[in-house]
């Protein structure tokens, strides 16, 4: 730990010399923000214009090493997320079941069958090769070389642009200069884990990042460091001992697919069977509460993100989802969970028990065409892709009241032969109270139905709104309700792809998200993420289809659930 601290800091040291050696000299220049002249001062000009580089650096990166945080606690009662509400265990799925079944249609047969599934092989990711850092000390390390990088190229990038007589926005945008962009993203690709899930998660809120840094992070997804062999190797000994290899004909150690929190192994068992294994990266649970602090230190420190995005409430539910994703046995429960509902028109693989622990789990290989790859299908296809997709989603929260929450379209491979929609990684459900279920749900039908008093009514109830919210925040919220609900009021076939729906809602959220006075309920930042997935993938397939009457079959369920 001395250590890591001392390289650190002798690290700084240099850098602080090489930017401030100029720092005695006169203030003259910095006067009514002219140009300079005088070259040799710059550095001080652009010392106090960018303090959070020059200035702060040092204490920022100390605070990233220490082992401990002081944090603000928020001024009112703010409810998180548990890991009970993460766990497969507390799901009655029995209850379910015989719920469903009584509303079942008896002459609708469902298309579920437990056939051979498929899974894709294809994988658009840039990935490297490389011993991912898995310590603590390492990782925040990592990060402190990110800030440095950061610090200088931000600092080169002010001094252009006052020499080119640029002073407005001028650190906001040197932040999102491209090379400030580059060493962001190398770090994130660098980690995994943690760091990169919460960039990525984060990239998905428009307009709380600036539009060239969140497109960046977006990116991220597709470049990506990955375990070595020797890495992969020494995990599979750990979980399945030296003789890991006897339960395998073939073990391919380049995987075919890598993610946030884990990479995936195509393989073949003894016993013939095609697996898709998926390894977590290692140290990942460990580093969470760490990683987690340091970005939100260095989000809130920078000021990229608007104080009114409520950064740190925003971490506390991605911190209890990643710890809940890093547990591949309940996973493996939410894919049995899955199975058993047989969702028409899906496919959910096995789980190879025996092949799977807390930090390993194997399912059945699927092959099968990503999402991307379906826009030169029939479009009665590409319909019914979306329509499928989209019915899911809205089932998930209003009927089973239990979502997978992961919006990524690479969890769903359509299979051309059987007409099925293979569905994989399960590391992100949630289960939503019947309280919360019910509320929403009245809320959605008021907004589809245009009922204003009852929209304004159930807004308050499930805590989109408070009463201390003002007028322009209330319009902002109505507006985006509206916008959502646009698809399950129109009369006919609905084209996605000329839809505004995002566009309208980009635009309000930047009044929501800049001047409301309380975060959302901890509930939506994982419905809404998921359901804004649904409607991009029908916008991405460029589909068409009667959202109202999808919209009316399921609502026509939930009354029958309710049917006492």
């Amino acid at each position: 730990m001395a250590s890591a601290r001392s390289k650190v800091i002798s690290q700084l040291s240099i850098y602080r010399k090489q930017n401030l050696k100029y720092l005695e000299q006169g203030y003259e220049n910095y006067v009514h923000q002219k140009k300079i002249e005088d070259l040799n001062s710059l550095p001080f000009y652009v010392n106090s214009l960018l303090p959070a580089y020059l200035t702060s650096l040092p204490p920022l990166i100390l605070s990233i090493l220490q082992t401990s945080r002081t944090t603000v606690e928020p001024k009112y009662e703010f409810r998180s997320t548990t890991l009970e509400d993460m766990s497969a265990s507390n799901y009655n799925l029995d209850d379910k079941l015989e719920r469903l079944e009584k509303v079942k249609n008896p002459g609708k047969k469902s298309l579920n069958h437990q056939q051979k599934a498929h899974y894709s092989t294809r994988s658009a990711r840039k990935m490297r090769e490389n011993k991912l850092p898995t310590d603590r000390i390492t990782r925040a390390a990592t990060l402190a070389g990110m800030l440095l990088n950061v610090a200088s190229s931000g600092t080169k990038d002010a001094m252009s642009r006052c020499i080119r007589g640029e002073y407005k926005d001028i650190l906001r945008n040197s932040l999102t200069s491209d090379e400030v962009i580059r060493h962001v993203v190398e770090c994130l690709c660098k980690m995994r884990g943690t760091a990169l899930k919460f960039g990525q998660l984060l990239s998905l809120q428009t307009d709380v990042l600036p539009e060239k840094f969140r497109q960046a992070l977006i990116s991220s997804r597709h470049e990506a460091d990955v375990m070595n062999k020797e890495q992969v190797e020494k995990l599979l000994v750990q979980e399945f001992g030296e003789k890991w290899a006897d339960h395998f004909e073939e073990f391919d150690f380049k995987p075919m697919a890598s993610a946030s929190l884990g990479q995936v192994h195509k393989a073949k068992t003894k016993d013939g069977v095609d697996v898709a294994v998926k390894v977590q990266f290692p140290g990942i649970l460990d580093s969470i509460d760490s990683d987690m602090d340091n970005l939100v230190w260095i989000l809130t420190y920078t000021k990229i993100v608007p104080t009114n995005f409520f950064i740190s409430q925003y971490a506390g539910e991605m911190r209890t989802e990643v710890m809940a994703e890093c547990d591949y046995n309940n996973e493996a429960k939410f894919y049995e969970i899955f199975r058993k509902l047989k969702l028409e028109g899906f496919y959910v693989p096995k789980v190879i028990e025996h092949l799977s622990t807390k930090v390993i789990i194997t399912t059945e290989f699927v092959k099968g065409k990503p999402l991307e790859e379906l826009k030169n299908l029939s479009d009665e296809v590409r319909n019914s892709v979306a329509r499928r997709i989209m019915k899911l989603s809205l089932s998930e929260v209003f009927v089973y009241e239990l979502m997978n929450t992961d919006p990524n379209p690479s969890n769903y491979l359509y299979d051309e032969e059987t007409d099925l929609i293979g569905l994989v990684d399960f590391g992100s459900c949630r289960i939503y109270a019947r309280k919360f279920v019910e509320q929403y749900t009245q809320l959605v039908r008021a907004s589809v139905s245009e009922d204003y008093d009852n929209i304004m009514k159930y807004s308050l109830e499930v805590g989109f709104t408070h009463p201390e919210e003002t007028e322009e925040v209330l319009e902002a919220h109505l507006d985006s309700i509206n916008a959502s609900a646009e698809p399950f009021k129109y009369d006919g076939e609905y084209d996605f792809s000329k839809s505004t729906i995002f566009t309208t809602i980009m635009d309000r959220s930047k009044i929501i998200f800049t001047k409301r006075k309380r975060p959302p309920p901890p509930e939506i930042y994982s419905l809404h993420r998921k359901l804004a997935g649904a409607f991009l993938i029908s916008k991405i397939l460029s589909a068409k289809y009667n959202s109202k009457i999808l919209f009316d079959e399921i609502m026509e369920v939930v009354d029958s659930l309710n049917v006492k």
